[in-house]
């Protein structure tokens, strides 16, 4: 995992770059520390767990396959107390 971080006066930025996706931490100044709800979309349901189990979520998967919508959507603040709900389809096998 790639980490960066940078002060922007008295907003604290920290970037994380993992194999399934980003995540953006902000903090400083007046308010507590907030990170955002990253974009699961085209993740396998193994991987989407992954990525929520170290955010400390749970989640309610419906379907199988990807994910292709999510709640709460990419960029909301994370709760972690009300978990992530994600819609999952089999992905068609593109045949040349």
């Amino acid at each position: 995992m790639d980490r960066e971080r940078e002060s922007l006066g008295d907003l604290f930025v920290c970037v994380a770059l993992t194999d399934e996706a980003e995540y953006l931490t902000l903090a400083g100044g007046e308010h507590s520390v907030a990170a955002v709800f990253p974009d699961m979309r085209g993740l396998s349901a193994r991987d989407a767990l992954r990525m929520l189990a170290r955010l400390g979520m749970t989640a309610r998967l419906n379907g199988a396959g990807v994910v292709v919508k999510q709640l709460p959507e990419a960029g909301a603040p994370i709760d972690r107390e009300s978990g992530a709900t994600l819609w999952l389809e089999r992905q068609q096998d593109s045949v040349p």
